[in-house]
């Protein structure tokens, strides 16, 4: 079940994300070719498209990530600094069980 803003941020995204540097070039160039655009306001458009497809990708990868650690946070999984944490003190342990027992054999 996915919550409002991870799927406003999705339909958010998918448009401009996908519209590659190529696509944008070739969509103003059929503009210039008919006459509705100058070469260097096509120019200029491909970078604002391009821009544009660039900070909404970045918006939704964060909004991916907030969704993500949402969910994680819910459910309770554990991150890779809790798994390497945890690691640590079985290392330590270990090391303890290791004396204790060489100290009694």
């Amino acid at each position: 079940m996915l919550s409002e803003l991870f799927r406003r941020g999705v339909m958010l995204g998918l448009g401009a994300v996908s519209m590659t540097h190529e696509k944008a070039e070739r969509l103003v160039d059929e503009l210039v070719k008919k006459g509705e655009m100058s070469r260097e306001e096509a120019r200029s458009f491909v970078d604002q498209i391009v821009e544009r497809g660039k900070q909404e990708k970045d918006e939704l990868q964060r909004m991916v990530k907030e969704e993500l650690g949402q969910w994680r946070e819910s459910v309770g999984v554990a991150t890779r600094a809790d798994v390497a944490r945890l690691e640590e003190q079985i290392k330590k342990l270990e090391e303890k069980l290791d004396q204790i027992s060489r100290g009694q054999g």
